[in-house]
């Protein structure tokens, strides 16, 4: 599996301050997983921030990325996660 996020593009100071301003900053985020068939993109540019106190609910169909998305960002995947940020 291979997850990976980034912040949002432009100025850095921006992006720090726009993140600090968030309990929970995801911008970009993508989950793959390596099959013996090729690669699964299981997430694909799922985005979102929580300030403290806010609550979030995530719908979707069955299959949509839901939990895929919630075990990466508790951190609760496979050991073959592997996280990449990028700031700019």
């Amino acid at each position: 599996m291979h997850v990976s996020a980034s912040t949002l593009p432009g100025n850095a100071a921006d992006s720090a301050v726009h993140a600090a301003a968030n309990t929970l900053f995801i911008h970009d985020l993508q989950v793959r997983f390596n099959l013996s068939r090729g690669v699964l993109r299981a997430v694909n540019g799922v985005s979102l921030s929580l300030r403290q106190g806010e609550t979030l609910g995530v719908v979707g169909e069955s299959g949509s990325g839901k939990s895929v998305t919630a075990l990466a960002v508790l951190g609760l995947d496979r050991k073959s996660t592997r996280l990449n940020s990028s700031h700019t």
